[in-house]
């Protein structure tokens, strides 16, 4: 205490204050305000009953973010969701009655977290989530129908025309918007092609 009183603190402000006390005044800022109710947990640390029980909520949350048009906000929910299932099907025994029954809880979240991304134009995420459904709705009509029309966006027209044959074989009343949707690809690869002919063309006598 004396090399203390010898020395100082190192700080004249801090000198000066153990030498002439006075009342602090503390300044701080709020960054966040969390009302009761709206604070949410992490997936890791939910129980089981809380995730159930979350699932829902967030299906309607996203389901009014897409009625707004905020189609992130809303894909973002979904994807909460989904978690959760993966999270709670994960304590099931594989094949079991309950691991089949959350993961036809999953495939309507799937559906709307893809068409979400077929607006936004990510065709790789509509692909990987419409297959993922397809996994466990083979014939659900909704997956295909997405799947095809985001295949063709990224050319995969193999794959495009083999989802729109399902879905007519599935559904024979979208028959009629398969052909448009068949016939605007068909138009679309003509274009493509004469595009790359007059590019090969224009290679070949510029050499």
């Amino acid at each position: 205490m004396a090399a203390m009183n010898k020395n100082g603190l190192g700080y004249d402000d801090l000198n000066e204050l153990v030498q002439n006390p006075q009342p602090l005044e503390f300044i701080l800022e709020v960054l966040d305000i969390e009302t009761p109710g709206s604070y949410e947990k992490d997936a890791w640390a939910m129980s089981s009953l809380e995730k159930t029980s979350q699932i829902p909520k967030l299906k309607e949350e996203g389901n009014s973010l897409y009625k707004r048009k905020e189609y992130e906000l809303a894909a973002d929910k979904y994807a909460l969701a989904i978690g959760l299932i993966e999270r709670l099907a994960m304590q099931e025994r594989p094949g079991s009655d309950e691991q089949k029954a959350l993961d036809e809880q999953k495939v309507p979240l799937l559906l709307n977290f893809s068409q979400c991304q077929l607006i936004k134009g990510n065709w790789y995420e509509v692909i990987q989530h419409t297959t993922d459904a397809l996994a466990i709705q083979p014939d659900n009509v909704k997956a295909l129908y997405r799947r095809a029309k985001a295949n063709a966006e990224v050319w995969r027209i193999d794959d495009a025309k083999q989802d729109y044959k399902r879905v007519c074989a599935v559904d024979p009343s979208l028959t009629n918007k398969v052909k448009a949707d068949l016939q605007q690809l068909d138009n679309a690869i003509r274009n493509k092609n004469l595009e790359d002919k007059k590019k090969l063309m224009g290679k070949l006598f510029s050499s």
